[in-house]
């Protein structure tokens, strides 16, 4: 029909500036994963078991995150300058962002709609079902670092970290509830599960941006089917910049668990945790042979994951 390839591309940019915008920069990198980095120093002496397990997720966060920021949310930033938005309607996203981010909802809690549900339910939905299994593992492994932290699970300074979290959260679609045993493991699980499966989901652009005919940030007047060549171009700076790549998840690790000091038992926790991410891994990828070329959904195979948001 007339315009339909028109309308397509037009979605497919709004959905990719929203999704860069909302839920790669906003909620992963500036709400989460910051969020994590820096309650965790302030109210985290470097020993505490709570702080040695984020240690690994939020490493070299604080530079990513800043730079982050820099690149992409300032007036005449790369992201401002990629699309057909004013600075003031940018702003409005960013806005819109934060009263909508619900990032801290542990991941199994969630509602879906009923038809993506059946979809899931039958295998055709590996977004739900995948990270699902995924947000599991990473619960199960929390809940045995914390039996095994003892007395420091709840004690006044891990207290003070999940206090943090939730006054952060304050003013978003999903606050943190009131301290609990099982609210703890929520916040860390979730936490781990945005900087590592949903960050190699919302933060793979590339795959969207590398050509003009996919998509990007600002059509152009002539051929609307078509992203404009610089926005492209900006675009493609963005990837490029922001390809730097951090430690693989299923890194061993053996300098930092149980080193230095540290109790024994961090070595035998990570290593059942690394077990179970190799067994998913091959789920994943058993499952995605069974789909048709081109339909695979490779992002929530635990063996791309990398241990903290990169740049």
């Amino acid at each position: 029909d007339t315009g339909w390839a028109e309308a397509k591309m037009l979605a497919k940019l709004t959905s990719i500036y929203i999704m860069t915008a909302r839920e790669h920069l906003s909620w992963t990198h500036l709400i989460a994963s910051n969020i994590a980095t820096r309650v965790s120093t302030l109210q985290l002496p470097p020993s505490h078991p709570v702080r040695r397990l984020l240690t690994i997720f939020t490493f070299r966060a604080t530079e990513v995150n800043l730079s982050a920021f820099d690149n992409l949310v300032p007036n005449t930033s790369l992201l401002h300058r990629s699309a057909g938005l004013t600075y003031s309607s940018v702003k409005e996203v960013f806005d819109m962002s934060y009263t909508a981010c619900e990032i801290f909802e542990p991941f199994a809690d969630r509602k879906y709609n009923p038809a993506l549900q059946k979809l899931s339910d039958e295998g055709k939905f590996p977004y739900i079902s995948q990270g699902a299994e995924y947000y599991e593992i990473v619960r199960t492994f929390v809940k045995s670092w914390l039996k095994n932290a003892g007395k420091a699970e709840s004690d006044v300074q891990a207290r003070a970290f999940y206090a943090g979290c939730q006054t952060a959260s304050a003013g978003q679609k999903y606050v943190l509830p009131d301290y609990s045993a099982k609210a703890m493991a929520h916040l860390i699980s979730s936490i781990i599960f945005v900087v590592t499966a949903y960050h190699e989901l919302v933060g793979h652009v590339i795959d969207y941006t590398l050509l003009p005919s996919r998509s990007g940030f600002r059509l152009t007047k002539s051929d609307p089917t078509e992203i404009d060549l610089q926005s492209s171009l900006i675009t493609n700076l963005i990837t490029a910049s922001t390809s730097t790549p951090m430690s693989t998840l299923m890194s061993e690790f053996s300098n930092f668990f149980g080193a230095g000091g540290a109790p024994a038992w961090e070595k035998d926790v990570w290593a059942s945790f690394r077990k179970e991410l190799v067994v998913q891994s091959k789920k994943v990828q058993k499952d995605d042979a069974k789909r048709p070329a081109g339909l695979e959904f490779k992002y929530f195979d635990p063996k791309r994951f990398e241990c903290s948001v990169s740049v």
